[in-house]
C-alpha cells in the first residue's frame, strides 16, 4: 500500500499523508495557500500604480484602498481600524526595462527577495542593503536623502520565508466578501484623493515632457559599502547627461597633489583607463574649482568623500555641466586602501564629488567608476580616518587649500606632443617592417630561384638568362651559345661531369657479358 515500485507496506506514513493523499488534497483545496505577489495590491489583487503601505507592510493601490477606508474604516487584510493618515506613499523604483528594483544594490525585485521600506520617507529598498548598509554600521539614514529614522521604521513588506500574512484566503475582506467596488463612489466625493491624483499627475506630465524617469536622490550614505552613491549628493535640477562627449585617447598617467589643512595627498590618476572621468578631474583641478571645499563625509574604516563645491553633498557638476557615464574596467577595481573613485547617485550620473577608500570595499566594483590611486600621503590618509564624526560627518573641518596638477595628459601641449609620439613611433615601425621585408627576401629568395647547392657566388646571381642559355645549349649541342660552358662551370650553373662521362663511354666499350665463372 506504501508509496515506491518495490513497497510491500500496507500502510502510508504521515509524511506521504501530509504529502501525497488526503492531507495535500485538503491543502491545495484551500485558498490560504496563495500569496500575494509583492507588486500587487492587497484589496484588488492585481498590479498597483500608486502604492502605498502601512505599518503593518501592507501595500494597497490609492485609487482602491482610499474610497474603501472612507467608508468601511477598516484595514482590508486584518480588519482592524485604519485612517487614511496612516497610509505612507512608496516611492517604487524601477530600471530602464520598467521591472522594480532596489535604488541603491540596483537589483530586480523578484519572489526571493526580501523587500522593505522607510517609514519615514517611504523609498522601497531590499533588506539586504537597509541590513549592510544601515544596522551593520549602526547609522540610520536614508540611503538616498540621508533622512534619520528609527529601527522600528524599517518596514517588510515582503519576506520569501515567511509569508503567512500575505495569503490571500485570509484576508478579511475575502473571508467577508467585501467588494471594492462597493467602496468605489466615494472616489469622486474625496477633494483630498482628487488633490493627490492631480499632483501625482502633473508631475508625471512635467517628467514626460523633460524626458526624464523617476531617479533616486544622489547621495553618499555613509553606511553603504555595497552600493555608494553621494549621499544627498546631486541637486535635483542636475538631470541632463553626456552622451556624445568622446573620450581622448593618451597611454599617460596623470599626477595631482590634493593639499588639505591636514596634509597633502598625492594621487596617480589612470588616465589611459577612465579618460572621461580624469579628464572632468584634472579640469576641475587646474580651474580651482576644489579649491576651498570641504571633505563632508567621512566614514572610518570604508571612506571619506568631498568634491561638493556646496559642501551638503548635494551640490557639484561635471566640466560639461551635466552628469556622465561611467567608465569600468578590469584592471581597476576597490580592491585597497587609497583608492580614487567617483561618487554618484546611480547608474551614469557622475558629476564632481569623489571619494577615497580605507580598505577594500569589492561590493563598489562596477558602480562606481575608479579613476586614481593614493601614491603619496598615506599619513595624512591615516590622519583622516581617525578625525571623530557624527552622522558620517566630521567634526572637525577638513578643507582642501589647493590642488597641483604636475601631470595632465589631457593638455594640447601634451596631447600634441603624444600625438607626434606616437607618429614618430609609427613611422619606426613600418621602416623597421620594411627593412624586414627586405632582409628576409635577400635570405630566402635567391635571384635564381631556388638556392642552389653548389658552392660559389653564382647561387646569388640574378643569370636567369645563363641558367637558360646553357639549358638550351645542352639540349640543342650548339656550340654557339653566347655563354661558353666553362663560364658557366665556373659562375656554378652547370656542374662539372667529366668523370661521369668517362664511365659512361667505358660501359657503353664493354660487350655485354656474364664474365668467367672458373674460380666460381
Amino acid at each position: 500500500m506504501g508509496r515506491g515500485k518495490k513497497s510491500n507496506r500496507a500502510y502510508v506514513t504521515a509524511s506521504e499523508w501530509a504529502n501525497e493523499f488526503g492531507g495535500a488534497k485538503a491543502k491545495r483545496l484551500t485558498t490560504a495557500s496563495y500569496i500575494l505577489p509583492y507588486d500587487c495590491c492587497a484589496l484588488s489583487l492585481q498590479p498597483f500604480r500608486d502604492p502605498v503601505g502601512t505599518r503593518q507592510g501592507l501595500v494597497f493601490d490609492l485609487l482602491n484602498v482610499y474610497p474603501y477606508i472612507r467608508k468601511f474604516k477598516t484595514n482590508p487584510v486584518n480588519g482592524e481600524p485604519l485612517s487614511t493618515k496612516d497610509l505612507i506613499k512608496l516611492h517604487f523604483h524601477k530600471n530602464k526595462d520598467g521591472e522594480y528594483q532596489c535604488p541603491v544594490m540596483f537589483k530586480n525585485f523578484t519572489k526571493h527577495t526580501k523587500i522593505c521600506f522607510i517609514a519615514t520617507t517611504g523609498n522601497v529598498y531590499s533588506y539586504e542593503a537597509v541590513r549592510k548598509m544601515n544596522f551593520e554600521r549602526k547609522s540610520l539614514l536614508d540611503l538616498l536623502d540621508s533622512t534619520p529614522f528609527k529601527r522600528e521604521d524599517v518596514i517588510v513588506i515582503f519576506d520569501p520565508e515567511d509569508n503567512s500574512w500575505r495569503e490571500i484566503g485570509n484576508f478579511h475582506h475575502i473571508r467577508e466578501n467585501i467588494k471594492v467596488s462597493d467602496a468605489k463612489p466615494e472616489v469622486q466625493q474625496s477633494s483630498l484623493l482628487t488633490a493627490v491624483m492631480s499632483d501625482l499627475k502633473k508631475e508625471e506630465e512635467r517628467e514626460k515632457r523633460e524626458g526624464k524617469t523617476r531617479q533616486p536622490v544622489a547621495t553618499t550614505s555613509s553606511t553603504r559599502e555595497g552600493e555608494f552613491s553621494s549621499a544627498g549628493l546631486t541637486c535635483a535640477g542636475f538631470s541632463a547627461r553626456v552622451d556624445d562627449v568622446q573620450p581622448k585617447k593618451t597611454s599617460k598617467k596623470g599626477y595631482v597633489s590634493i593639499v588639505t589643512n591636514k596634509g597633502p595627498l598625492n594621487l596617480e590618476l589612470h588616465c589611459d583607463l577612465a579618460p572621461l572621468t580624469c579628464e572632468n578631474f584634472l579640469t576641475h583641478c587646474e580651474n580651482g574649482y576644489y579649491d576651498g571645499t570641504i571633505f563632508h563625509r567621512l566614514i572610518p574604516g570604508f571612506m571619506i568623500q568631498g568634491g561638493d563645491p556646496t559642501g551638503t553633498g548635494r551640490g557639484g557638476t561635471s566640466i560639461w555641466k551635466s552628469k556622465f557615464q561611467d567608465e569600468f574596467s578590469p584592471m581597476l577595481a576597490h580592491t585597497r586602501r587609497g583608492v580614487l573613485s567617483m561618487a554618484n547617485s546611480g547608474r551614469n550620473t557622475n558629476g564632481s564629488q569623489f571619494f577615497i577608500t580605507f580598505g577594500p570595499t569589492g561590493r563598489l566594483n562596477n558602480l562606481h567608476s575608479v579613476f586614481g590611486q593614493l601614491v603619496g600621503g598615506a599619513e595624512t590618509l591615516d590622519v583622516l580616518e581617525k578625525i571623530p564624526t557624527f552622522n558620517d560627518k566630521p567634526n572637525e573641518e577638513i578643507k582642501i587649500l589647493r590642488v597641483i596638477v604636475y601631470t595632465n595628459p589631457f593638455s594640447p601641449e601634451n596631447m600634441a606632443a603624444e600625438a607626434a609620439e606616437i607618429e614618430a613611433e609609427r613611422q619606426k615601425k613600418e621602416q623597421e617592417e620594411r627593412e624586414s621585408k627586405e632582409m628576409g627576401l635577400w635570405y630566402t629568395q635567391s635571384a635564381l630561384g631556388a638556392v642552389d647547392e653548389s658552392s660559389g657566388v653564382g647561387k646569388y646571381l640574378k643569370l636567369p638568362s645563363i641558367r637558360e642559355q646553357t639549358k638550351r645549349t645542352e639540349s640543342s649541342g650548339s656550340s654557339s651559345s653566347s655563354v661558353s660552358k666553362p663560364l658557366a662551370l665556373k659562375l656554378g650553373v652547370v656542374k662539372s661531369d667529366t668523370k661521369a662521362h668517362k664511365r659512361r663511354i667505358q660501359r657503353k666499350k664493354s660487350p655485354a657479358s656474364f664474365g668467367s665463372f672458373d674460380n666460381f
